[in-house]
């Protein structure tokens, strides 16, 4: 009879770790002492180093701690577990800053003879170190253990990283911040080593990430004392002054295996030659403070001497002013060395201290500078930088073919998956497994002297099961809910290779576009039907496979409404069935799954050399980690995947891993239309992997809507403003007025950009108590029924309100906060009266703003001053003709009599006038609120009230 418990915990890692059930009370510490291993069943178990227990607790959730030093602890539910995770324990001792013990864990299925339900649950170290050089070598922490030695590892053997707490942050720049709520979690938190071999005078190599996948060089540099000790030259001849080592990075299980390698059994990344028959160069990394020589017709290999420092190489030629900036990991024909800017700025007097006569340059050498050039080919995988004079340049190559154009149309096609465990008998009426239908497919050739131009389209494609039984009628289909353009195709791949006689095939642009959400619906007993055809390659063992360059390749990201259903168990079922039905159970646990949308990141790769079973293993993987993280979110875990920095850092000079909605691609502001891909990549200042989490697309387009509202509301808000009290020169000036806020105060667009704007706070008179949640809540939901901000935050803390993120414009925020008043008044948690506030403006499912009611309103009272004013300018030349022509009639008789009046008759005829006026201004205001009445039409009543309302205003030109 065998026993299993459900889980048994098994510990590979040089740590003794404390197993307890979450909700149990902390141990005595005499129960736990450090000679202690046995502990009764019910409180948990102890693991020593290379360990196993079972776990005889009910509790599902663990309490890891460290044994034998104190530290923090880490809580693992193993039913939210599915296959692999990471936690880390940080060892509270004297030692500053605090180390770190990180641990990966994975569900291992038990092996035995049968089915059992019991699972092996492994803890492993996460970052191992295995040196397989013949010398050892110590490893360091970078920005940590600069003045330590660091942990040494024999020749052909292996040892456990010791981490410690990072004590500085990755930079980033502002697009970064801007992005940060979007940044892996775990990026400020990237682990970096250095190498050094055990051998007198050498120094520490340059960064390498632990949790970077792929292959990195590093090199060793002798000091500089140790060459004026005692080596000639003849060692830098033999190469004796640098050294050059590999490490890759292999994920085994959820450990992070580093093999290091001295020297490397491939070649090296790149090779500098010098193809110039009498000039020396000089070549260095950029900020780099080590540099190399080269001689005339001679070459060398080369690595980056810090990989964390743009990825330029210097290059001058000895002697002469002549330097420029090269990338080398892009491939580009031959061209001059020198820019036109610097060949008009170049002197050729050799001053400064050099001499033409160091390196023997005869009197033509200042022509033939002109003809040197540079040029980066690939040799296999290995990037070389050739310095060549233009007329010796082996490699330039000078393609003449002909134009041609191919079309390649398909309207329907139909592919069927036949059951493989048929027998012969059966084969003249097959069992179809899955159908899949093309529908206009179509393909696009066009080939000149320099690039071959291919485009292919698919409109349709439709994956149906027809196998008795089958629990879903289409396993892939586009989404028709979220299918926002029908008219557009499902799938486009578009690819432009450059015509070259190379045997790296050299890739312009590769772009692979999945244009739709689709519906992806799978079930346990198709997956084991598909079983059968899986294979690792249709290529003969051996082969090498295709080396590519991409001087741009993206594959769009994906979004799939996941369902899945599993099945049960059967007796005929194969070996290979059996463990994938023990990896959808056991390992990762995949649930039931219904319209669950899963978010696939993207991948830009510029200037990657890779081969091609490299790039599918690795997109492979990078995929897998989303499907899995996927899987967690759909089962509501608070764990994660063990995560990973980049995969394409060895191949690539930067890589860009982001999300946006794959049916909005492209990113639409005012006067411009760019590709997501684009403007992300362009706002990336340095290289390597920026990875982003979440729908970037999205935040990037309100924050574009944000800084559009700001400046168009603040604008029209002050030209309003000015055409109501001022007409046309106050609605020029309103302009004004807005423009110049927006040059005097940024901070309005830069909060709209940083997601929202000021915040605010209300006191209030009454505290909520209990209800504090309530009022949050409904604010909340009143907030974003109303307004539509995404950002828009409340929080209700004893007796204040909290208004975050606010949009940046005063009008508007003024508004929110009577609302917000409003409702505290009405609920008597703030004085006042609900019946003076204001109406709310903003009804549901309003936009954010209206730029049509802005316009409209400005050219209303643009023509409503106009006609004004004319009508005023007409009704005074009027009057004043008819008053010339009565006081010309008037004063020919009085001149003589008025000559002998008095000035009492003046002041009195003053004040007469004055009360006049008065009593003509109250008649015009009755006669206009009575005539305003009868006049339907608004902007004839504001005409007609304006031009009555002219003649009583005192002007300051009166």
């Amino acid at each position: 009879v065998a026993l299993f418990t459900r889980y048994t915990l098994q510990n590979t890692s040089d740590y003794p770790l404390l197993c307890t059930a979450s909700g149990q009370k902390p141990l005595p510490a005499f129960e736990i002492g450090k000679d202690n291993i046995n502990l009764p069943p019910q409180n948990g178990c102890i693991l020593p180093s290379m360990s196993m227990s079972s776990w005889f607790t009910k509790s599902n959730k663990l309490r890891i701690s460290l044994h034998d030093e104190k530290g923090s602890e880490a809580f693992i539910d193993l039913e939210a577990l599915s296959g692999f995770t990471e936690f880390f324990l940080e060892i509270h001792d004297d030692i500053f800053p605090h180390r770190m013990a990180a641990f990966g864990m994975s569900l291992q299925p038990v092996i035995y003879g049968l089915h059992v339900s019991s699972q092996v649950v492994l803890i492993v170290p996460r970052y191992v170190i295995s040196n397989e050089s013949a010398t050892a070598v110590a490893v360091r922490q970078c920005l940590v253990q600069d003045d330590i030695d660091g942990l040494t590892i024999e020749a052909k053997q292996r040892g456990t990283l010791q981490t410690w707490k990072p004590g500085k942050k990755r930079e980033g720049n502002y697009f970064d911040l801007f992005l940060k709520k979007h940044k892996n979690v775990s990026e400020d938190s990237l682990i970096f080593i250095q190498f050094c071999p055990k051998e007198t005078g050498y120094g520490w190599s340059g960064p390498i990430c632990v949790s970077s996948i792929g292959r990195f060089f590093m090199k060793f540099r002798r000091s500089e004392d140790m060459v004026i000790d005692g080596i000639n030259k003849d060692t830098l001849q033999d190469g004796k002054l640098k050294q050059f080592a590999s490490v890759d990075v292999v994920q085994e299980n959820t450990s992070f295996v580093l093999h290091f390698t001295k020297p490397p059994k491939v070649a090296l990344p790149y090779r500098v030659e010098n193809c110039l028959n009498k000039a020396s160069i000089m070549y260095f990394q950029k900020d780099s403070d080590e540099s190399d020589m080269l001689g005339p017709q001679e070459s060398e290999q080369y690595a980056w001497d810090d990989s964390s420092l743009p990825r330029k190489l210097v290059v001058r030629i000895v002697d002469t002013p002549a330097l420029r900036e090269i990338k080398i990991d892009k491939i580009s024909p031959w061209k001059p060395f020198l820019k036109m800017r610097s060949r008009l700025n170049l002197d050729f007097s050799f001053s400064n201290g050099l001499s033409s006569e160091k390196q023997g340059f005869d009197d033509s050498f200042e022509l033939r500078v002109f003809k040197i050039g540079y040029e980066v080919y690939a040799d296999g995988l290995t990037r070389v930088l050739r310095i060549c004079e233009q007329a010796e340049n082996p490699k330039a190559e000078k393609i003449q073919r002909p134009i041609a154009h191919a079309q390649f149309r398909i309207s329907y096609m139909c592919i069927h998956l036949l059951d493989k465990g048929q027998s012969d008998e059966m084969l003249q009426s097959p069992s179809t497994i899955l159908m899949a239908t093309f529908q206009r497919v179509s393909a696009d050739s066009v080939i000149t002297d320099r690039h071959k131009n291919m485009d292919v389209a698919v409109y349709s494609v439709n994956v149906d099961e027809k196998w008795d039984g089958a629990s879903f009628g289409s396993v892939f289909r586009m989404n028709k809910l979220q299918g926002d353009a029908l008219n557009e195709n499902i799938l486009r791949i578009v690819c432009v290779l450059n015509s070259s006689n190379s045997s790296v095939k050299q890739v312009h642009y590769c772009s692979i576009i999945l244009q739709q959400p689709i519906d992806l619906k799978v079930d346990e007993e198709t997956l084991m039907k598909l079983v059968p055809f899986w294979r690792t390659s249709l290529a003969p063992a051996g082969t090498p496979s295709t080396q590519f360059y991409f001087r741009q390749f993206e594959v769009h990201p994906i979004k799939i409404i996941a369902s899945f259903r599993p099945g049960r168990s059967q007796t005929s079922y194969s070996s290979s069935q059996e463990a994938l039905r023990a990896l959808l159970h056991s390992v990762i646990k995949v649930p039931e799954i219904s319209n669950s949308v899963v978010e696939l990141n993207g991948v830009l790769l510029n200037h990657a050399l890779v081969t091609f079973r490299e790039l599918f293993l690795k997109c492979a993987q990078h995929y897998s980690w989303y499907v899995l993280r996927a899987i967690y979110v759909t089962k509501g875990s608070s764990l994660l995947p063990p995560s990973f920095a980049s995969m394409f850092d060895d191949s690539a000079s930067s890589v860009l891993d982001v999300f946006f909605d794959p049916s909005d691609g492209s990113l639409n502001l005012p006067g411009l239309t760019i590709g997501m891909f684009k403007f992300i990549s362009k706002n990336m200042k340095s290289g390597g992997t920026k990875r982003y989490l979440g729908d970037l697309g999205k935040t990037v387009k309100t924050a574009s809507s944000n800084a559009l509202f700001a400046a168009i509301t603040e604008v029209s808000d002050s030209v309003v403003k000015g055409a109501e009290t001022n007409g046309l020169n106050g609605m020029v000036t309103g302009f004004h007025r807005g423009m110049l806020r927006l040059a005097m105060e940024p901070s309005v667009l830069g909060q709209a950009i940083m997601e929202g704007g000021p915040d605010r706070k209300i006191k209030l008179d009454h505290s909520p108590g209990l209800d504090e949640l309530y009022i949050e809540g409904y604010l909340q939901a009143m907030l974003d029924v109303m307004y539509k901000q995404e950002y828009l935050r409340v929080r209700v803390i004893d007796d204040l309100v909290f208004l975050k993120n606010l949009p940046p414009n005063s009008a508007l925020i003024n508004e929110i906060v009577e609302n917000v008043k409003g409702f505290l008044v009405s609920k008597a948690l703030l004085k006042g009266d609900a019946s003076t506030v204001r109406s709310w403006r903003r009804l549901r499912n309003e936009p954010e703003w209206k730029i049509a009611p802005t316009v409209l309103t400005l050219c209303e009272h643009l023509f409503v001053s106009f006609a004004v004013r004319l009508l005023h300018r007409e009704a005074t030349k009027a009057i004043a003709e008819v008053t010339t022509k009565v006081k010309g009639q008037l004063t020919g008789g009085e001149d003589e009599g008025k000559s002998s009046s008095g000035g009492g008759a003046l002041v009195k005829r003053s004040r007469l006038w004055t009360v006049g006026r008065f009593a003509a201004s109250g008649v015009v205001a009755y006669v206009d609120g009575r005539l305003c009445r009868h006049i339907p039409n608004p902007i004839a009543r504001r005409i007609v009230s304006g031009f009555l309302l002219s003649f009583i205003d005192r002007r300051d030109d009166e």
